[in-house]
């Protein structure tokens, strides 16, 4: 059986070495985490083990699982605070799993688990994309204990991440208020207390947004029903909803909070004729959204009257805190907002069918907040014994063609037809960083392109491209410095993030000095709109491509660099990232303007070819009037002898 197989693990030495284990009983390792003082603030003792599906790189393309467990002296690091807290185990050459608390007045949770893991032949047998690094995050909702008090859990316990599926077994921790580096009074998880016998017992997972740069999971489906005043079910809605809020730090910069509708939220609202509200309250009463749906009137073309005709969502409101946790840095830390759109045309129905939309959709309620929703089906009028009506598909979801499609849909009155995925160049767009003094240190002009080669489904194929958005949907940030600059680019909602450094590279003696780019690093999601028909496996799977010792954009400091030909870097046999238009300065900025530019040795060559190619036009029509000269000379020669 594979259970019984012999696994190969990473140790911390990063010596390769095979150790027989049983999956069901990993190694139990005790882990601490020290303050500033040095006093233990967090411990944990857990053994877990990582079941992470992968594609095998045969002719079938194989979906296979590997399993692997935590070692139990992994490297340990983490920080503690007073309301949240987080420890970071790390092993072999990439692997790594973090767990986060927070925690008030009466309770504290996990907030969120990450893990991070690398394709290799040595876990990952035949791997389809060896060397690649992988993150998957979603937080392990239901280890919750009082301040002051110990979580334990013995039973067996598996936990969604991502597309990984996490056993934690033997787990106890503590992340708040330790008192000489022991345990306090402990609290049992549900599952120890209602069972004698040892199993798996798997927690709902409520997939909450990493507000950075790491890939954001994928909203979880929910089911709210309401009733009317006799107990009849009068409204129905299955969707899976993200959150998306721009906002300002104290440093001026722009950062980007995203968050899902986690599973179980608690929903209320209204049922009527004509109107009908769903209310979703979480994060504890600080986010708060409301979804309005009329009824729409339609004309009657052979009757020449008014008939109902369907329904609708036609108002959004959205209440939410900025609070520490969700939006570090803001300058409006702990302050409510609210944001409303009216006049919407969102989830259009007809009477008697339920509306379902799988594609992904977007609502924007203002040019700093938006809402995503997939996996939608609802009827909010006329429901009949509690069941959905025959199900009437958006435009979206009916595209059954193999051509490439972008099934995110941005929407002004949420349209569901798909836009194409595009093939045209890349907007020129303008990224500058500021320091501390808020000077602008770096400035950029540059499209951007991505291009990431796949096989789908069909075992065919295929490749997805797309763009780097204009306007705020792109998140920049940054850090300049007399040596190293880094450009961020956080785009498609927290799924695409593209980093590149910056190098000062000075010369011996100080005689030469050039800057360029050292190293690009991108993340990404295989999610259904880039890549549609993407395998069952891969699917909404987070992937990272790193490429070092890179020179590209080289240029002399004191100068800027610009190069309208552009560039295709080559991050790996899969992924490429094209550049047009550049022109950037990383280091030594004066009055916030570009200095001389240094034209790239391409552009240098289409100079050198254009008065050429402007010669030889002009001899050309040269010639031609030469000919048309001669020509009517001779016609006219001919009309006076006639």
């Amino acid at each position: 059986m594979a259970w019984l197989s012999c696994l190969t693990i990473l140790v911390l030495s990063s010596v390769v070495k095979c150790q027989e284990w049983d999956p069901t009983a990993p190694p139990v390792g005790h882990f601490t985490v020290s303050d500033a003082q040095n006093n233990t603030c967090l411990l944990m003792t857990v053994g877990m083990t990582f079941h992470v599906p992968y594609v095998k790189n045969d002719s079938n393309n194989t979906e296979a699982v590997a399993s692997y467990p935590l070692p139990a002296n992994a490297d340990v690091t983490g920080t503690c605070k007073d309301t949240a807290a987080s420890i970071t185990l790390s092993w072999g050459d990439g692997f790594n799993v973090t767990v986060k608390f927070e925690r008030n007045d009466t309770v504290f949770y996990a907030s969120e688990i990450i893990t991070g893991y690398v394709l290799n032949h040595d876990i990952f047998p035949d791997c389809n994309d060896d060397g690649e690094t992988r993150v998957q995050s979603g937080p392990p909702h239901d280890i919750h204990a009082m301040p002051g008090r110990s979580y334990l859990c013995d039973v067996a316990v598996n936990v969604t991440v991502g597309n990984v599926s996490v056993t934690f077994s033997d787990l106890q921790v503590q992340p708040f208020l330790v008192k000489g580096g022991n345990f306090s009074k402990v609290e049992e998880c549900a599952a120890d207390m209602s069972t004698t016998t040892p199993s798996a017992h798997t927690i709902p997972v409520k997939t909450t947004a990493h507000p950075g740069p790491i890939p954001v999971p994928k909203p979880t489906q929910n089911n709210y029903t309401l009733t009317d005043s006799r107990g009849n079910v009068c409204f129905m809605a299955l969707m899976a909803a993200q959150i998306q809020v721009n906002y300002t730090r104290t440093t001026g910069k722009t950062a980007l909070a995203v968050w899902n509708v986690p599973k179980n939220t608690a929903a209320s609202g209204t049922c009527g004729n004509d109107t009908a509200s769903l209310q979703l309250m979480l994060d504890g009463g600080l986010t708060n959204l409301t979804i309005v749906f009329v009824s729409t009137k339609g004309l009657d073309d052979l009757a020449g009257v008014d008939t109902d005709s369907g329904f609708k969502a036609s108002e959004m409101i959205l209440e939410y805190m900025e609070t520490e946790a969700r939006f570090p840095d803001s300058v409006n830390n702990g302050t409510s907002q609210t944001v409303e759109r009216k006049n919407l045309t969102a989830f259009p129905g007809s009477t008697g069918m339920s509306y379902k939309c799988n594609s992904r959709q977007a609502v924007e309620l203002n040019d700093d907040v938006t809402l995503r929703f997939e996996e939608v089906q609802l009827q909010p009028f006329q429901v009949k014994g509690g069941h959905f009506d025959p199900v009437e598909e958006c435009a979206a979801d009916k595209q059954t063609t193999p051509e490439p499609t972008n099934t995110t849909t941005l929407m002004t009155t949420m349209a569901t037809v798909p836009t194409p995925r595009p093939v045209h160049d890349p907007s020129i767009l303008n990224f500058t960083l500021t320091d501390d003094d808020d000077k602008i240190c770096f400035m950029a002009l540059m499209g951007l392109q991505i291009e990431v080669n796949y096989t789908t489904q069909h075992k065919e194929k295929a490749t997805a491209r797309w763009n780097v958005p204009k306007g705020k949907s792109v998140n920049v940030t940054g850090e300049c410095s007399n040596t190293t600059t880094t450009l961020t680019l956080i785009f498609d909602g927290g799924l695409s993030v593209v980093t590149m450094t910056f190098k000062n590279q000075s010369g011996k003696g100080g005689t030469v000095n050039k800057f360029m780019v050292s190293d690009i690093n991108f993340r990404y999601v295989k999610d259904k709109a880039h890549f549609p028909d993407v395998q069952p496996a891969e699917l909404d799977v987070p992937v990272n491509v790193s490429k070092h010792n890179l020179t590209v954009f080289k240029g002399e400091l004191g100068f800027s660099y610009r190069c309208n030909v552009g560039a295709n870097i080559t991050l790996n046999q899969n992924v490429t990232l094209r550049a047009i238009n550049v022109h950037v300065e990383p280091f030594g900025l004066k009055n916030s303007k570009f200095d001389q530019a240094e034209v790239c040795e391409a552009d240098n060559k289409v100079t050198t070819l254009r008065p050429i190619i402007v010669g030889c036009a002009i001899a050309g029509i040269d010639v031609l009037m030469l000919l048309y000269y001669g020509i009517g000379r001779r016609m006219r020669r001919n009309k006076d002898t006639r």
